[in-house]
């Protein structure tokens, strides 16, 4: 059938047709047309690198608390944050609020 999960990338696994409903605390949505888990800065540049490539919208979701999806599900790529740790990615120094200071608020 359509919803059949399909790998579409052999370095980082890219799935297609993904029920979203199981990483959303509630239960709710439909299919991503493309899906990822992305637990390092490499995947995270190979699932934008197939974005461009397959024309798709990114959405990047980390643990589905506060998330819904539409029954019709997301019609680009849903890439899963499964980051643990940022030290290596050089981050702007304008904007950016810091753990440390939330942590100490």
């Amino acid at each position: 059938g359509w919803a059949r999960r399909m790998p579409l990338c052999t370095a980082l696994k890219v799935e297609r047709n993904v029920p979203l409903g199981r990483y959303t605390t509630l239960g709710i949505g439909g299919p991503a047309r493309y899906f990822a888990r992305c637990a390092s800065v490499e995947d995270l540049t190979q699932a934008a690198h197939f974005a461009k490539q397959n024309f798709a919208k990114v959405l990047i979701v980390g643990k589905g608390s506060n998330l819904l999806f539409d029954d019709r599900g997301y019609q680009g790529l849903v890439v899963l944050n499964e980051l643990t740790s940022c030290d290596d990615v050089p981050l702007p120094r304008k904007g950016i609020v810091q753990p440390t200071t939330i942590a100490s608020t």
